[in-house]
């Protein structure tokens, strides 16, 4: 038995040699990439994302990913606004309104425009919100221009927020 067992390991040791290998190959090839992201200089503010190309903008998503361990989940970013959107999101979070050095109407992408603006009063507008710098009536509507993130609380901390009950759906919107 123990013969046999030598004979069918030294028969099947240029498999394992092949697979070594390309386990091999692969941890070489993270930890090319892993270094390469080190070295990529990132950005603090929506200005720093204006003349980067579509690259630049994923390398940046990918340093935040992998070398600052953010958690970023998995989603298609088709196009140089999507990108944008989503760092901007990062940065907002991390950075606060401070991220945003952008001129009053520029977005960063070259859409529409995102403002800050003061909440009108208006008569049966509601309860007034103030939130990280922007303020607006509970009643108020506005348009989605682009859904970011989706979560559900689990009873513990949400960031930027106190009392939220376990089960409540929130949304990060554009």
């Amino acid at each position: 038995m123990k013969q046999q067992r030598a004979v069918n390991g030294k028969a099947n040791a240029p498999l394992r040699e092949i697979k070594l290998a390309k386990k091999r190959s692969g941890r070489d090839k993270k930890a090319a990439e892993l270094a390469r992201l080190t070295a990529v200089v990132r950005a603090t503010t929506y200005s720093e994302l204006k003349p980067m190309n579509n690259q630049d903008l994923a390398d940046q998503l990918k340093h935040l990913k992998l070398v600052l361990g953010r958690d970023i989940k998995k989603t298609s970013l088709p196009n140089r606004k999507a990108y944008v959107i989503r760092i901007q999101t990062l940065l907002f979070t991390e950075f606060g309104v401070g991220a945003n050095n952008l001129e009053d109407g520029d977005d960063g992408y070259g859409g529409d425009g995102v403002r800050k603006r003061k909440a009108r009063k208006s008569k049966g507008s509601g309860k007034l919100i103030k939130y990280l710098g922007f303020e607006w009536y509970a009643l108020e509507e506005f348009e989605i221009d682009h859904l970011i993130d989706h979560m559900v609380a689990d009873g513990g901390i949400v960031p930027g927020r106190t009392d939220v009950a376990a089960g409540t759906e929130l949304y990060l919107v554009l």
